[in-house]
């Protein structure tokens, strides 16, 4: 991640542990490590689909997904390979950590996979 990107994301991370200085990488990584794994297991995290941010990832019949906009993105290994319009009053299991969504939700602008460029509904 350029370094301009870097900052960009540490200024927008909650709670800080330092108030007024901006987040450290080794901060940030003790508190996504506790956030991405529930033992060995990857830990989800239940949230209603409308208050996701774009880039937020979400487990939706049996594939992954990304949030763009009004549509859903179902991510491959081979990048994204089809779009859904994001259905509404569900609850979904949430795939990235909360606090990077609330990174998201704070204005930071994902860059997305060149398949993925574009795929608006």
């Amino acid at each position: 991640m350029p370094q301009k990107r870097s900052e960009s994301f540490a200024a927008l991370w909650p709670d800080p542990p330092n108030p007024g200085r901006r987040a450290r990488a080794a901060d940030m990584d003790r508190v996504l490590h506790s956030e991405r794994l529930h033992g060995r297991l990857k830990r989800k995290h239940p949230r209603s689909i409308e208050d996701l941010p774009d880039g937020a990832m979400i487990e939706f019949d049996g594939f992954a997904w990304a949030v763009r906009g009004k549509s859903l993105l179902r991510w491959t290994p081979a990048g994204y390979r089809e779009r859904r319009r994001r259905p509404g009053g569900i609850e979904v299991s949430v795939l990235t950590p909360p606090s990077i969504v609330a990174v998201l939700a704070a204005g930071y602008r994902p860059q997305w996979h060149p398949s993925g460029a574009g795929k608006r509904l």
